[in-house]
């Protein structure tokens, strides 16, 4: 998950500079309940982060982002749990879905297919921060 990297990593680093775009408002973010959900959950329970400051952080994602309700769709991913990524990334019309996760970087030819006929783009974060202004 690039925000986990982003808010317990190197600020200088890839996912450090993506959340400096997005606090710059230089890119837009889409997300979903669920997607929300598993970025609090990972924050607070595996990286340790103090409960308020994974609330601020949501509030924030929440505020700036546009959240797109999703139906929980079966996509057709080898993990299930990577459904809503797709699933969000396309019903909010986003253009990338930016991840580190293989999973997703590498998908069932026919997952693929479909998700580029929506005009979605699996991309790593260096991929992202190559196409936009320095910041």
């Amino acid at each position: 998950m690039v925000w986990v990297s982003a808010l317990t990593g190197n600020p200088n680093a890839s996912s450090g500079r993506i959340l400096k775009a997005f606090l710059a408002e230089a890119i837009t973010v889409v997300t979903s309940g669920p997607l929300v959900d598993e970025i609090a959950e990972t924050l607070v329970q595996y990286m340790m982060v103090p409960p308020l400051e994974v609330e601020r952080f949501i509030a924030l994602l929440c505020a700036r982002a546009d959240v797109v309700p999703i139906r929980h769709q079966v996509m057709g991913c080898k993990d299930p749990d990577d459904d809503p990524v797709l699933e969000t990334a396309i019903a909010g019309q986003a253009n990338f879905i930016v991840t580190r996760d293989r999973r997703l970087l590498e998908l069932p030819s026919h997952v693929h297919d479909y998700i580029t006929r929506a005009g979605v783009w699996v991309i790593g974060p260096e991929q992202l921060l190559s196409r936009l202004a320095p910041l």
